[in-house]
Order: C-alpha cells, then sequence, then structure tokens
C-alpha cells in the first residue's frame, strides 16, 4: 500500500491505498482529509547535503522460504508442548519487507527500504485457580533461524511461575515477577 501525507491550505491531510491504479484519486483523497487536520506549523525541509538512509536491509529476510517459518513455528510448538500438553500454545514468525520514499515540495527526496523479521512464543494455563499467560517476542531487521531460545524463555517462567505464594490479605509494597 501507499500512505501520502500532505499540507493542503495550511493544514495537515493523510490518506492511503492499496489501490495503486489511481494515484491521483490518493492526492485527492489526502487533499480532502487536511480540511479536518491540524494546522500545520512547519514546512517541509529541502533536501539535507550527505543524507544517506541507514543500511535497514538484510537479503536473507526475503529469502527465507515461508516453509522455513512454518517449521521454526512448529518446533516452537513442539518444544513447548513437551512440557505440558495441559497449556495451550501459540508461536508465530513473520517476516516482512518495506520500501518508503519520502518528497517534498522543498526537495526533500528520501528512499529507503527495510527488512523486518519477528517471532513470539507464548503459554497459557488456565485452572480453577486462575490464568496464566507467558509469551516472549523478538524482532529486528535481519533474519532468525530459530525459536527454540523463545520457547526455552517461556517454559523457564512457567517454571518459575508454577510456584504459588500464598498473597496476604494485607497491603504489600512489591509486584512479583518470574524474573
Amino acid at each position: 500500500g501507499v500512505g501520502l501525507r500532505v499540507i493542503h491550505e495550511g493544514r495537515l491531510g493523510f490518506a492511503s491505498t492499496t489501490d495503486l491504479r489511481d494515484p491521483a484519486r490518493l492526492v485527492e483523497m489526502a487533499a480532502a482529509s487536511a480540511e479536518f487536520g491540524d494546522e500545520a506549523l512547519f514546512d517541509f525541509p529541502p533536501q539535507p547535503a550527505g543524507l544517506e538512509a541507514p543500511e535497514t536491509w538484510d537479503d536473507r529476510v526475503p529469502a527465507v522460504p515461508t516453509e522455513r517459518l512454518v517449521e521454526m513455528g512448529r518446533d516452537g510448538l513442539e518444544m513447548s508442548l513437551k512440557a505440558s500438553d495441559a497449556y495451550l500454545h501459540g508461536c508465530g514468525v513473520s517476516r516482512s519487507t518495506h520500501a518508503q520514499r519520502i518528497l517534498s515540495t522543498a526537495g526533500l527526496d528520501f528512499r529507503q527500504r527495510s527488512t523486518h523479521m519477528s517471532a513470539s512464543v507464548g503459554i497459557q494455563e488456565i485452572t480453577d485457580a486462575g490464568f496464566l499467560h507467558v509469551y516472549e517476542f523478538k524482532g529486528w531487521g535481519q533474519a532468525l533461524d530459530s525459536v527454540e531460545d523463545l520457547a526455552r524463555d517461556v517454559l523457564g517462567k512457567m517454571r518459575q511461575a508454577s510456584v504459588v505464594v500464598p498473597a496476604r490479605l494485607e497491603a504489600m509494597p512489591m509486584i512479583f515477577t518470574p524474573k
């Protein structure tokens, strides 16, 4: 998709679309939304000398096959299932690529591409005594090859949380966390 931010008649406007067949329509929508936008208390900057995009692209990320993402997710689920089939388990792995270009009527023309991979592992335990949800998440611009570290961390937190400590009925000036 594409997002467009404009200053129209001194006000900020924004529109986005996934239909790239009619860019003029996107401009019209952004200009129309400016009627309701905040006052633009700034001007777009010109192109700064020596501006370079930071390196945020990793060729390995888009090269990770979907089958590998599924395999990593399955590995995380299998690790947590071995601990207890009474838990509710969840594992997600994703990858994405992004491209952005910032243009302004003042001469700014900036382009950047980036990659991102993320993974999460979560376990829930529901008992008569209560509900426990533990999860770990990681995400960054480089390729990842496993979720085993997340699954290990979550399982460790579940073991720590399995120790029930009776709460006193008086005010307690502390918070219990698994770490």
